[in-house]
Formats: structure tokens, sequence, C-alpha cells
């Protein structure tokens, strides 16, 4: 309709208004030659408009085609205007698709990292964030204003832009250890904040790890040393005064019982520190497809009886019959007898009831949670930090070799060993280990 108003309806309107004006003026003298010169200048005045309003109405449309990125269809271009439009058009067409692909890389990229990604406005409400960002903090971020994550709004408003600092959490009585970014940037003239989240956690693991094995086996070295010729000189002495014959009187029997002594403490340093080196030899995992539960309960039927024998309740809550993991069964094993074995000396010792609680819960798809907690007498809050150190024990004739080499092993499987904290636990209870894969 407004394409026939500005092409036809318009110029004749205008040309009627001439004709009408020319018949009035002829008739109040004007000469037939100045009445024809005027009406073929409203023709010609006419025709211009029409082209202008036509070449408006072509581009206007034209310009809509192109942003809808449609074709010239019922639009009457001259070919060499189709060629340069159709031209236009694929690169305009061309440079949409690469943006939108480009969006769509950077989504994907951002989305699939490990590393957490955060966009907040200044007042800390997040506008933005990655799914590895709730995974690292262990919440949904969305619609979130980082003031409720109080260690993370302390760190964005302290810490200068584009520095790093790190953050301590506690995951399923996990602590992890996040590097954290804070980039200050502006969008659309409004102050933001990029926060970047990275766990470090197995880095620091390996690193201490690394550390630990070095220790082991320059002390299992030095101590090997010094051992092995203390002991072979003290089996010697013995040996050279049984062959002296030199008789019962005292001097000689102390001298006897001394070398004894040293002999017998220099067998045992010298098991102990074969143990101990077990720490920094352990073999790799061979890791094959392994229904977890029923490898605990395989565990858990060895040590049936000795519950019984004992009078040692054990209740186990498993709700889950299968679950699948790639770990080393032999390594694994080993971890659940320690823990178990641990758990029976820990409820025997005590004077409450003599209870062990084993129970298998899946925190996340991801994540599989095995508790181990007894009646016990618990692990004292100065103790709790070095529960997994080498060499640390709270037993009297403790080594300090088997929480390390759980500890070890679950991080040698992609896991991790955990000390439950004792809110978790119920009142007559007293230590828990957690197994996280």
């Amino acid at each position: 309709m407004t394409n026939l108003f500005n092409t036809c309806i318009w110029p004749c309107l205008l040309i009627a208004c001439s004709l009408m004006t020319g018949a009035l003026l002829v008739d109040r003298g004007l000469t037939p030659l100045t009445f024809a010169l005027m009406l073929v200048t409203c023709l010609i005045l006419a025709k211009l408009v029409s082209v202008i309003l036509r070449s408006r109405f072509l581009v206007t449309n034209a310009l809509k085609a192109l942003a809808n990125n449609d074709r010239l269809l019922g639009l009457s271009f001259d070919q060499e205007t189709h060629v340069y439009y159709e031209n236009i058009r694929e690169k305009f067409h061309k440079t949409r698709s690469d943006n939108y692909a480009q969006n769509q890389l950077l989504k994907e990229i951002i989305s699939n990292i490990d590393s957490g990604i955060i966009v907040a406005n200044e007042q800390l409400q997040v506008i933005h964030n990655n799914t590895a960002s709730n995974r690292l903090l262990g919440k949904d971020l969305i619609q979130i204003n980082l003031s409720d994550v109080r260690e993370l709004k302390d760190l964005i408003t302290s810490i200068p832009s584009a520095s790093k600092s790190l953050l301590s959490l506690n995951k399923n009585e996990r602590r992890e250890i996040l590097s954290v970014s804070v980039h200050i940037i502006y969008l659309q003239g409004y102050k933001h904040y990029l926060i970047s989240l990275q766990s470090i956690t197995k880095e620091l693991n390996f690193k201490e790890n690394q550390a630990y094995k070095r220790l082991v086996r320059v002390l299992t070295h030095e101590i090997s040393n010094s051992i092995l010729p203390l002991q072979s000189m003290s089996d010697t002495c013995l040996r050279i005064i049984g062959e002296m014959n030199l008789g019962c009187n005292q001097s000689t029997a102390d001298l006897t019982s001394a070398l004894q002594a040293i002999s017998r403490r220099s067998t045992h340093l010298n098991e102990f520190v074969k143990q101990y080196s077990k720490i920094s030899r352990l073999p790799a995992p061979q890791f094959r497809r392994v229904n977890i539960c029923q490898l605990v309960q395989d565990v858990i039927t060895l040590y049936n009886n000795e519950f019984k024998t004992k009078n040692i309740a054990l209740e186990y809550n498993n709700r889950i019959n299968t679950y699948w993991l790639m770990t080393d069964p032999a390594q694994l094993e080993q971890v659940l007898i320690n823990l178990i074995v641990n758990a029976i000396e820990a409820v025997e010792q005590s004077s409450n009831k003599q209870l062990i609680s084993i129970s298998i819960t899946i925190k996340s798809s991801t994540n599989l949670i095995l508790d181990i907690i007894d009646s016990g007498q618990g692990v004292e809050d100065s103790s709790r930090e070095q529960i997994f150190v080498p060499f640390f024990t709270t037993k009297p004739n403790g080594s300090g070799i088997g929480l390390a080499l759980a500890k070890q092993i679950m991080i040698n499987l992609g896991g991790d060993l955990v000390l439950l904290d004792n809110v978790k636990l119920r009142s007559n209870q007293g230590a828990g280990f957690r197994i996280i894969f």
C-alpha cells in the first residue's frame, strides 16, 4: 500500500492539483504557453518525486532484506545492483556466521574448562558463571550474590586487580585449595569483576608427597647405612664372646645383655625402616573396572568372624547395589583393611558400645563417598592436623605408617582419604575416616 501511494497516487495528486491550479490561472488571464510550461514543470516535478520516493522505497526494503539475510525478491533492481547486493549480503552472512561460530566456541571452551569463571557486577551479583565454578565452590552460583560466600567476598574486595591469592575451602571434609584471580573490567561503562578459580589441591598434594618420598629415601638410606654395620658388629661380638668362653661372671653377662639389646634394637629399627620405605616405593596402580560395592562387601566378609568373636556391632549402610570405578582393587583393599583394623583396635580400647559403621553414598554424579566410623576414643584436636603425617601415631605401639600409606594409595588412585570432623559424628562415636573417589 505504501509503495502504491509513493509511486502512483502521490504523483497523480500532484499533477491533478497542478491542472486545477493552471485552469484557475488561465481563467484569470494566464496565457496558454505559460500554462503549458507550468504543466511540464509540474510533470517533471512529479516524476522526480516519484523517482525519489521509489528509490527510498527500494533502498529501505533492500536494507530490511539485508538485515534479515533475504534475497531481493520482488524488488526491481538492475542486474549490476543485484550482484553488488548479493556480494554484500554474502559478506554480512559470512561475518555473522563466523561471529556466531566464535561465540559458540568461546561458550563451549568456558563451559568445559577446569578453571572456574565468574562475572559479577559491582554489587557482587553473579551475572555469568561456568560449570567449573559451581563444582569448585560446591554451590550453584547463578543469580547468587557473592557476598553470601564470605571467604570469596573478603578476597575479592581485598586483593588488587589482576593479582592472585589462595582460598581454602572444606568440601565433604576435604580441604580444597583454590588459586583465585580477580580482574576489574568495564562492560557498557559499568564496573564488573572477572574472577577465575583454579584448584591446585592435587598439585600441592603431589609436591607434598614428592617431598615425603625424598625425605624417606634419604632417611632410609642413612639409617640403614648406620644400622646394618651396628647390627653386624654386635652379632660378631656376641659370637666372639661365646667362642672365648669367658665364664659366667657378672661383667660377661652385662656385656652379653648389652650386645643382645643392641642387636635386637637394630633388627627392629631395620624392620621399621623397611616398612616406612613402602611409602616411597608404592607400585604403580593397575587400574581396571571394579564394582566398589562388591569389593567393600568382600572386605567386610573377611572380618565378620572377628566382629562376632570380639562382640563388635557392624552397621553397613549401602543402598547402591552396583557402582563401577576404574581403580586398583588390591591397593584399595589394603586401604579398607587398614581402616577397619584401626577401627577394631579403637573400639576394643573404648568403654563405649563397640560399634563400627560403614556407609556408601553418592554425593554427586562424580563423587562416591565411603565412610568408616568407630565408637572409640576419637582423635584429639591437637592430633588432627598430623594424623596422616608419616611417623606420627596415637597408638602406644604404632609405627605411624598405616594411615600415611593409605592416604598415599588413595591419592595415587585419583581419590583422597580424609579425617571426618568431630561435629559430623554422633555423640557415641569416636573417629571417622572418609574415602573419596
